[in-house]
């Protein structure tokens, strides 16, 4: 028996490129973490060393002030939103993308490729409303999306 791979190819081009999109977006979290990171640790530093030149009564030690360095970068909150992110859009890899794959297998690959795109850049509004009162507007149709999936 031949397999077609281009006629494969063809049938699940959508949840194909859905995920693509999602492991990009994921991928591009990261890096723009990064990128927010370098741009708010100099101001830590800057804050730290002139705490700590303003007379405190002790010198913190080196694994001290890496601590409260961490503490301080990721209480900023520009580092905990793309933190969020990017974490919680790792916690919903797995269910969305089993639920993803298994619709598009077993019921219709079409309706799992757009519905895996809905999904995607309702993952973007995440990051953009994280900070808000509207995040459940982006929250639960992710869920909803999930359960689709699975309710199939």
């Amino acid at each position: 028996m031949d397999i077609d791979y281009g006629l494969l190819l063809q049938h699940f081009r959508l949840p194909l490129v859905a995920s693509f999109a999602y492991f990009s977006l994921y991928y591009a979290w990261i890096f723009y973490a990064i990128h927010i990171k370098e741009r708010v640790s100099p101001g830590i530093r800057k804050q730290m060393s002139q705490a700590n030149d303003d007379g405190g009564d002790e010198k913190v030690s080196e694994s001290g002030s890496l601590g409260e360095y961490r503490k301080r970068l990721h209480s900023h909150v520009d580092v905990y939103v793309i933190d969020r992110a990017q974490l919680n859009q790792l916690e919903q890899m797995g269910p969305f993308f089993t639920g993803m794959w298994l619709y598009a297998f077993f019921v219709d690959p079409v309706v799992a490729g757009w519905l895996g795109l809905l999904y995607t850049a309702i993952r973007i509004l995440y990051y953009k409303l994280y900070d808000t009162k509207y995040l459940n507007r982006v929250t639960v149709p992710s869920y909803w999306i999930v359960y689709y999936y699975y309710g199939a």
